[in-house]
């Protein structure tokens, strides 16, 4: 007869503090991982750990910039590829950042 184990809070961030990035967690650990993001506190498991893509390059300012070199959001992920992907995945933690 095999018992589960009961992930508490702790436990689960004790098994996050190993890692340095979340996609190490995730692949290394996956159980506390996903248990993590149903308790709602994966942001605060990751805290310490650093962003794959590094720091972000662009401030909000900057990205505007390069996207008013571009006619349409077309164009701009086409030709200004590196700011467009950057500015897209930043929206998606601060809403309203590509209006």
């Amino acid at each position: 007869m095999s018992t589960r184990q009961k992930w508490t809070i702790e436990k689960i961030m004790d098994v996050a503090a190993n890692y340095e990035t979340r996609s190490s967690w995730r692949k290394g650990h996956a159980t506390t991982y996903n248990k993590a993001a149903m308790l709602g506190i994966l942001e605060e498991c990751c805290i310490h750990m650093t962003r794959k893509w590094g720091e972000w390059k662009y401030s909000k300012e900057q990205l505007h910039y390069h996207a008013s070199q571009y006619d349409t959001l077309g164009d701009w992920c086409r030709h200004g590829n590196a700011t467009y992907v950057f500015a897209k995945y930043k929206d998606k933690r601060n809403p309203g950042l590509m209006d």
